[in-house]
């Protein structure tokens, strides 16, 4: 199964751009290609327990350079085992494939209001700003209920 472009609005390369010249926030942050494992899935597990989100993988950990992905496929099947890490496991939309100053950008999009509560080993995330953060027991509750 092979990831594809998209042309909605917010995929826009502007758009992207914009985004990343604000920074990371609760619903929007990135990953150079090479290290991605486990703040992947905190992250994904974070977004996924509050308003959802867009995660970029291609981009230098500053934010300033896109520095693309070698081998899009491979990201793409990296993210999908990512996912598979969290409990639930967290179904979200295929990975996409976009081109950002000539090279291949992965968009990771996590919709908002999932269905379920989600951990990772045993933790309980959400996005504070541009952090992941533990969910106290209330609002954990909150969320359960």
């Amino acid at each position: 199964m092979t990831a594809a472009a998209s042309d909605e609005p917010a995929l826009k390369s502007a758009n992207l751009q914009k985004l990343l010249k604000r920074g990371r926030s609760a619903v929007f942050d990135w990953f150079p290609s090479d290290s991605f494992g486990t703040g992947l899935a905190e992250i994904l597990a974070a977004m996924a327990n509050s308003q959802g989100g867009m995660i970029l993988i291609g981009i230098e950990t500053s934010g300033t350079k896109i520095s693309g992905v070698n081998d899009s496929a491979d990201v793409v099947d990296r993210v999908l085992q990512t996912v598979l890490s969290i409990q639930p496991v967290l179904i979200i939309p295929l990975p996409q494939v976009i081109r950002l100053e000539d090279k291949s950008v992965v968009i990771v999009q996590i919709p908002a209001q999932m269905p379920h509560v989600y951990a990772l080993d045993g933790r309980y995330l959400y996005r504070d700003s541009g952090t992941n953060a533990p969910l106290n027991p209330r609002d954990l509750r909150r969320l359960l209920l």
